[in-house]
Formats: structure tokens, C-alpha cells, sequence
């Protein structure tokens, strides 16, 4: 479900401003709208560019035209472990910093 929370914000003139952050947890199993496809090693994920691209600087710019990622929709972490991959997904979609629990190497083959 989508969540929403609520942060107080302080604006230039001193007064305090709501400032509301939409999370996206529900997208993240739901690649009905996806365009974009995250591989690392044998593992995929369809994954909403606009999430990840507002969220993170390096979909940002590997999503810009002219890159072969942009063109491709695809984009290759092969030498990024695939545990890692997804909890740093569920992180640009929950905003919450998934449970990193201990990550072998045989886990990252």
C-alpha cells in the first residue's frame, strides 16, 4: 500500500510547513506500469524509472538519453551482489532501510 508520512519543515520565514513524503511499496511487486528492467547476476527486477530516477542520482543519469541504458531499458549490475540489489530497491520504494542481515559471498553468486 502506498504510505504517507509527514515531516514539519521549517520555511525561510521561520514558520514551520508539512512537508508530505509518498512511498511506493505497493509498485514494488507490481511491474503492471514498469519500464525499466534491473539485472544482477541471475536475478530481475522490473522497476518504475520515475521512482528510482527521482530518488537515486546514478538511475538519473544512466536513464538520461544518449545512454545505452535509456535506450535499452535494461540496466546491468552483474557485479553487484543481488541481495544488495533488491534491498536497495525496497529502500527507493519503502524509504525505510530494509533489515541487512549478514551476506555471504555464496549468496552474492
Amino acid at each position: 500500500m502506498w504510505g504517507l508520512s509527514w515531516r514539519p519543515r521549517e520555511s525561510r520565514d521561520g514558520s514551520l510547513r508539512v512537508k508530505s513524503t509518498l512511498t511506493h511499496d505497493s509498485l514494488m511487486h507490481d511491474d503492471e506500469y514498469a519500464d525499466l528492467t534491473i539485472r544482477a547476476g541471475v536475478r530481475t527486477w522490473k522497476v518504475h524509472r520515475s521512482i528510482l530516477c527521482s530518488r537515486c542520482r546514478f538511475f538519473k543519469a544512466a536513464c538520461k538519453d544518449g545512454f545505452q541504458e535509456a535506450e535499452s531499458q535494461m540496466i546491468n549490475l552483474n557485479d553487484d551482489n543481488p541481495q544488495g540489489v533488491e534491498q536497495m530497491l525496497e529502500y527507493l520504494y519503502t524509504l525505510q532501510v530494509p533489515y541487512l542481515g549478514h551476506v555471504s559471498q555464496a549468496q552474492s553468486a
